[in-house]
């Protein structure tokens, strides 16, 4: 059963806060600003880049479906006409 986009974010949401209270309990006082922040980049890069990489490759997919060469049933073969 695949998850929807709700429960997603509601586990992300939680995985996220988990994650940031241990950060804070692990590092030192005065570099928790440092540590926040360089933990904010990499969660916005990494779900950023997942979700743009989503979109390529969904865009990739589409492309090549629709440039795909059209195949015909040898039953519907109609001989050439000549016009004129």
């Amino acid at each position: 059963m695949a998850a929807t986009p709700s429960e997603i974010a509601v586990v992300h949401g939680l995985t996220f806060l988990d994650a940031q209270a241990e950060l804070n309990d692990m590092a030192p006082v005065d570099r928790r600003g440092e540590v926040t922040a360089a933990f904010i980049v990499c969660i916005d890069v990494l779900v950023g880049g997942s979700v743009v990489g989503a979109g390529l490759l969904a865009a990739l997919a589409t492309a090549v479906w629709h440039w795909r060469p059209q195949r015909r049933s040898t039953n519907s073969r109609q001989s050439p006409r000549s016009s004129g």
